[in-house]
């Protein structure tokens, strides 16, 4: 219950807060020339409507700043686990690798090869996600670890306490997406309603598959009795039965890899 009412709880928050940056970019489009359209951030959006905009551009590139850092210090870990190493030498030089591909990417690929590796992303999220709850609820799940519990079992096993900073935080960086509402609404042509559309579906989307993701795995543990691991994929081995084969075991590792990379891959790119 806590970790689902904090995921709301940033979603709606990043909701209000994107539709409130698309009306003021909308304002300030109307009044760019088209050629300039393109170039319209939040940075250019505070110049535009703010006398002192220090403040605020220090705040932006501070949130940026944040985001990069995690994407990147994710995105490396991925990949140090996929060379099964825990080396912070081969976990600096996977961050490093994971950086500069993207970078590379948007710094020297065109647009249209932009938006094509971030909808390949996407897709791979979406397939991912799928294959892995389906492989979780199907293959590793004793039938009564989905039962629900006991309503005093289910409250007396909340953790508010546990929500700040990490799980605040995490959700917040999770639905951020204030930065490109400047892109969607240039995307759409400068059509607000299909911008309005775009952020919802954005934010609606992704809380329903977290949404999944958190209480399938919270359930499962519940059930299983599993004591949290210091990150998912650690979690999701501690449920796996012991009579399970090795092979099916780094099936379930490389899928719940593939996933973590194509969203933050997506996040980066976006």
């Amino acid at each position: 219950i806590p970790a689902e009412v904090t995921m709301i709880a940033a979603a709606f928050f990043n909701i209000v807060s994107s539709l409130t940056y698309l009306q003021v970019t909308h304002m300030v489009r109307n009044e760019t020339e088209p050629e300039n359209r393109s170039s319209i951030s939040l940075i250019s959006l505070a110049q535009h409507c703010l006398d002192s905009p220090q403040l605020a551009n220090f705040a932006i590139w501070l949130v940026k700043y944040a985001l990069i850092e995690c994407y990147v210090v994710q995105g490396g870990d991925i990949l140090s686990q996929l060379v099964h190493s825990d080396s912070e030498i081969v976990h600096t030089l996977s961050s490093t690798a994971f950086s500069g591909l993207l970078a590379a990417l948007i710094c020297f690929g065109s647009p249209l090869q932009v938006d094509w590796t971030n909808r390949i992303l996407v897709l791979g999220l979406g397939i991912f996600f799928s294959a892995l709850m389906g492989t979780l609820v199907f293959s590793c799940v004793p039938a009564d670890a989905l039962t629900l519990p006991s309503i005093n079992a289910w409250i007396s096993d909340t953790h508010w306490d546990a929500l700040w900073p990490a799980s605040v935080s995490v959700c917040l960086i999770a639905f951020q997406s204030q930065a490109v509402v400047p892109i969607a609404l240039e995307m759409v042509k400068g059509d607000v309603r299909k911008a309005q559309v775009a952020i919802a579906l954005g934010h609606f989307l992704p809380l329903i598959m977290y949404s999944i993701w958190n209480g399938l795995l919270l359930r499962i543990s519940f059930g299983n009795q599993v004591v949290a691991r210091p990150s998912p994929i650690d979690t999701l081995l501690a449920m796996v039965s012991t009579g399970d084969s090795a092979s099916f075991t780094q099936f379930l590792v490389l899928l719940a890899l593939g996933f973590s990379f194509c969203a933050i891959g997506s996040s980066f790119v976006g």
